[in-house]
């Protein structure tokens, strides 16, 4: 005999049984009703238009690449005279040093770390948590520089 705890059976629930086949209407005449056409789906629902930027995010974007110029400025300023620093330890003369605004070298370095960063991307048509990783970084690099410039 079987020791240890008994099974109660005061709560069997029945399970469900294979599903009846239905029962085809029949009209009082005996014909068969015909079966009803179902409904095609609803047409889906039009996609909205792109939001279009508000005016202050569109004025934040512009900041952020107004942001990143303005590093990118100062960064090639900055290795600049990191070069120059190297150029007078080795008795050479030293480069011109650019004023940290925007110029042609600083867009230039600028549309290359961008490009590095976001493969077939543009700065004017990055993202908005794009931007602010360039910025960081750049901001992060502009502190790294200024230490190795300091020495």
């Amino acid at each position: 005999m079987p020791s240890g705890p008994r099974a109660k059976r005061g709560n069997v629930v029945q399970a469900p049984q294979a599903a009846e086949k239905p029962v085809a209407a029949v009209w009082p005449s005996g014909q068969p009703v015909a079966p009803t056409i179902a409904t095609p789906p609803p047409a889906p629902l039009p996609q909205p238009a792109p939001v279009a930027l508000d005016e202050g995010e569109a004025e934040y974007l512009s900041e952020l690449r107004h942001q990143a110029r303005s590093g990118a400025a100062v960064l090639r300023q900055l290795r600049i005279k990191m070069k120059n620093a190297e150029a007078a330890l080795q008795g050479q003369d030293p480069a011109p040093v650019p004023d940290a605004t925007p110029n042609e070298d600083s867009e230039a370095s600028l549309a290359a770390f961008v490009a590095a960063k976001f493969p077939g991307k543009v700065l004017d048509a990055l993202a908005e948590a794009e931007l602010e990783a360039v910025t960081t970084q750049i901001s992060d690099l502009i502190v790294k520089v200024e230490a190795q410039v300091a020495k």
